[in-house]
């Protein structure tokens, strides 16, 4: 019986701390702007080396392309085949 009362209350316990810690997690409305638009720097570029050329209805190209667009950075795509590591050489002596 003491056993089943210190299990209730421990589940009540967790419950009310998982409560209170997305309670003091959640942000409200006042604050200005969003996490995604604080930190963007414009006039940036980007490197992304794919491993493939990208096919029909490049998705991963068109997102680079449009957050291009919109935070005034530019990407530079580096295309790495398995054929031709000269492209991955090239980066790795840059760095």
């Amino acid at each position: 019986m003491r056993g089943n009362f210190l299990r209730k209350l421990t589940a009540v316990a967790l419950a009310g701390m998982m409560g209170l810690s997305l309670a003091a997690c959640s942000g409200n409305g006042d604050q200005a702007g969003s996490a995604g638009s604080a930190g963007a720097a414009s006039g940036q570029s980007l490197k992304v080396m794919l491993s493939e050329e990208p096919g029909e209805g490049d998705a991963l190209g068109t997102a680079l392309d449009t957050w291009a667009k919109e935070t005034g950075n530019t990407i530079e795509k580096i295309m790495a085949t398995p054929h031709k590591d000269e492209a991955v050489e090239k980066i790795t002596k840059k760095w």
